[in-house]
């Protein structure tokens, strides 16, 4: 009852001697209260890189924020309930009403027709260890660029990464030389099936010779090059891997 007047009803739970609770009754129609929550913002707090192994610590920040209307003619008092979570440190507010195993309880005094907003920052710490070479190329660009990087560890890594690109790029060539004499030995099999069709003294089974010697004059360099070029590559990966494992850098 409130003020004499019927406002509600609950059932308590089994509660022990001399124990608390907040019991839910009714619904107050001239509070309103809204619940946002921010984007996560995430910032390093310690890099270290050393052996090829690059290992992050960080702290991942989020803010909910309640905002409390009251249409009352009188001062409302607002419990606010967050859900506590274990290992998470509460930021602000600097101070809760109380906290129980489920929530903390932000007491908020709404004046007559006012809007109050409790905005409630929580923290959590954040760890990660990732193998340089075991990363792909835009994944280890994404740790070139975070701008909490010290110039050190930034050079060190847009070098990892330009080497990679060039190691990339050699591969990608030897493939392109291989996918063209693919190319090239399949359309040989059709003229040699053809070949087999026609008179020899025809000026289009010549043509089909010719064509072929072309065609094996390129297959020649075309293998040579993919060659070379795996072997390039090769080359570039340990050198990169070796370059890798000399770094040794803390921040």
């Amino acid at each position: 009852f409130d003020g004499g007047t019927y406002a509600g009803d609950a059932r308590m739970e089994d509660l022990p001697p001399s124990d608390e609770r907040l019991v839910t009754y009714a619904v107050d129609l001239a509070v309103e209260a809204e619940r946002q929550q921010r984007p996560s913002k995430r910032r390093e707090t310690m890099a270290k890189l050393q052996g090829g192994v690059l290992s992050l610590l960080g702290r991942i920040r989020n803010q909910t924020t309640y905002t409390l209307k009251s249409k009352a003619a009188e001062p409302r008092i607002v419990f606010i309930e967050h859900r506590f979570k274990p290992g998470i440190t509460l930021i602000a507010p600097e101070s809760f009403a109380e906290r129980t195993a489920e929530f903390y309880r932000f007491r908020v005094t709404v004046p007559p027709g006012s809007t109050e907003t409790v905005a409630v920052v929580e923290e959590e710490s954040t760890s990660a260890t990732v193998t340089l070479m075991d990363l792909a190329l835009p994944t280890l660009l994404v740790y070139v660029d975070k701008h909490e990087a010290t110039p050190a560890m930034r050079e060190m890594l847009q070098e990892i990464a330009r080497r990679r690109r060039a190691t990339e790029e050699l591969m990608g060539q030897a493939q392109q030389a291989e996918a063209e004499t693919a190319s090239i030995t399949a359309d040989q099999e059709r003229i040699r099936t053809n070949l087999a069709a026609l008179d020899k003294g025809s000026s289009l089974y010549k043509r089909y010779i010719a064509s072929l010697d072309e065609q094996e004059t390129r297959l020649e360099n075309l293998r040579a090059e993919a060659q070379r070029l795996r072997g390039e590559a090769a080359a570039a990966e340990r050198d990169l891997r070796a370059y890798v494992e000399t770094l040794n850098i803390e921040q």
